[in-house]
């Protein structure tokens, strides 16, 4: 099975497949990581199209998503997922190698879904700066690409996994042979976030907090 613990320094990562199938994956990796790391620690947004952001608001329920800069880190267009991928890191200065070598280790790692085929598409949209960014492991970002097509696959991602639209899912290098999705519905998703909301993560430096840092 796919890990709970979202490990330092992963990859980006491509899910390929129907929408619906993709989805339902994506959403358990994301409500398992939720539940098995607070806020300081893992840290949630989704770069979507206004369409495909109907799919993800459930994710506004998640204490994860909220972040010191911009805010929240959920976006339904372009110029809000711009502002979510500055929040999170300047781009890298030149063309982006397809690996670099760890250096530091990240406070935060934050899992961002990108689920907005144009964008992918575009050679300077908020997507493709997300994945330059994401490049260098301690940005602590971890892009996790939704598309329908292989050709469609991001050459920075370097894990990609094919889920058919029985089910059956093909991960080289993560399972070996092909495996089954559990996959999640929006609804259980959606109220595994609600019972999620009300944490309060006591390791969180958040300067509006009445407490100071330090007692």
């Amino acid at each position: 099975g796919l890990a709970t613990d979202v490990p330092e320094g992963a990859p980006a990562v491509a899910v390929v497949g129907p929408a619906e199938v993709t989805r339902a994956l994506v959403r358990s990796i994301l409500v398992q990581a939720a539940v098995a790391n607070g806020p300081a620690d893992v840290g949630v947004g989704v770069l979507a199209d206004a369409d495909a952001a109907r799919a993800w608001d459930w994710c506004a329920w998640l204490p994860h998503t909220a972040h010191v800069v911009a805010g929240s880190l959920l976006a339904g267009s372009e110029s809000r997922a711009r502002a979510v991928v500055d929040a999170l890191g300047p781009e890298p200065d030149g063309p982006a190698p397809a690996t670099a070598p760890a250096t530091t280790s990240p406070a935060r790692t934050t899992v961002v879904v990108v689920d907005d085929p144009v964008a992918l598409a575009a050679r300077r949209s908020a997507a493709r700066t997300l994945l330059r960014v994401a490049v260098d492991p301690a940005s602590g970002t971890v892009p996790i690409v939704l598309v329908a097509a292989p050709e469609q696959v991001p050459a920075s991602c370097a894990l990609v996994v094919t889920v058919a639209p029985d089910g059956t899912l093909h991960a080289p290098g993560l399972v070996d042979g092909p495996a089954s999705v559990a996959g999640m519905a929006e609804a259980v998703a959606r109220e595994a976030g609600r019972a999620l909301a009300g944490l309060d993560d006591p390791e969180v430096d958040d300067p509006g907090r009445d407490l100071p840092a330090v007692v």
